[in-house]
């Protein structure tokens, strides 16, 4: 009979500890899922800003070389995000596109001053080499 009792008791104790464990991750799944997006958006963010101050970095080189002259260049060292769909460099802007998962970014510089080039390329770091020209200044992507 003693034996029959403690086996209801532990049962009863193993159930109330499954609903307990139950109640905790109804109540942590949200907040799980709330966290996920927000890491999602984070490397979104993240991309943009990288891709800014890429660009930047690029903007602020061709303006050095632009205003010291002809022949001067200069090699730089940047590192590109992922999920850039498109890169262009011409007239007198320099821009990326970037993907944010559904819709598109687009980081722009504009400069007072024509630049030509191709600074396109994949997420990693590259080599961008900017020359000065008469009217103008070259910017391309070497590695």
């Amino acid at each position: 009979m003693r034996m029959g009792l403690f086996f209801r008791r532990l049962a009863q104790a193993a159930l109330e500890y499954m609903v307990v464990v139950g109640i905790a991750l109804l109540v942590l799944t949200p907040i799980a899922l709330e966290g996920m997006q927000s890491v999602d958006e984070f490397k979104k963010d993240m991309n943009v800003l990288k891709a800014h101050d890429a660009l930047a970095q690029v903007a602020d080189a061709a303006k050095i070389v632009y205003f010291q002259g002809p022949p001067s260049t200069m090699t730089i060292r940047v590192i590109y995000p992922d999920k850039i769909v498109l890169s262009n460099a011409s007239g007198t802007e320099a821009y990326f596109r970037i993907d944010t998962g559904g819709a598109t970014t687009d980081i722009v510089e504009f400069f007072d001053f024509n630049v030509t080039g191709n600074i396109s390329g994949g997420a990693g770091e590259r080599t961008i080499y900017i020359e000065a020209l008469p009217n103008a200044v070259n910017i391309t992507r070497t590695g």
